[in-house]
């Protein structure tokens, strides 16, 4: 489901927020390893305060090791952790409790972490042919996908219950009607999620 046809704003707002989180790690943590081989020092820190530094070696072995390593996935992981997180903050303060907003979440975290599990493939195959990438085979991620997948999942299920177990009991008493009341207003506020509701 996209944004737009979203039934809550809060994914309207954790959407947005996951797409501008994944286009600052392509271009922080991920598009300077296209440099590999351009004759400069590659030096980086990730998120998780990660160095690397590599300068006049072979993408084999050990920096290749890296960076289909600790230096990418673990950082996957938090970004999957983080807005499990934000997403059950906004869905109990708003006491919207059906899961229907974690669920359109973790349907866009696999979509972006997908893509970027491809942009990782594509960089190293620009590494490894050394300005002729249609020379070398494209390195496949079904392992790393499906991994990510699975991690996606787990957390989707610990939130899902720790939403359930943040029901208040005057709602889990009442909470056919105020679901559908809330829903209901959640949906009529998804056009306006850009607004002062989250700023």
């Amino acid at each position: 489901m996209s944004a737009s046809q979203s039934s809550s704003p809060y994914v309207v707002k954790i959407q947005k927020d996951l797409d501008d989180d994944f286009e600052r790690l392509k271009r922080e943590d991920l598009t300077p390893w296209a440099f590999f081989n351009a004759g400069n020092a590659l030096v980086l820190t990730n998120r998780r305060g990660i160095r690397v530094s590599y300068e006049g070696v072979e993408f084999e072995g050990s920096p290749q090791t890296v960076f289909w390593g600790h230096f990418h996935l673990p950082v996957l992981e938090d970004v999957i952790r983080d807005h499990f997180e934000r997403i059950l903050v906004l869905c109990i303060e708003g006491r919207f409790y059906n899961g229907q907003a974690l669920e359109e979440v973790s349907e866009h975290l696999q979509a972006r972490v997908s893509r970027y599990l491809d942009d990782m493939a594509e960089i190293d195959r620009r590494i490894r042919g050394k300005g002729f990438p249609n020379n070398v085979d494209l390195r496949p991620v079904v392992r790393e996908k499906s991994h990510m997948d699975d991690t996606i999942k787990r957390h989707l299920d610990e939130t899902l219950m720790r939403l359930q177990a943040a029901k208040p009991p005057w709602f889990q008493r009442n909470q056919w009607w105020l679901q559908t009341v809330l829903s209901v207003a959640a949906g009529g506020l998804a056009g306006a999620a850009g607004g002062a509701l989250f700023k």
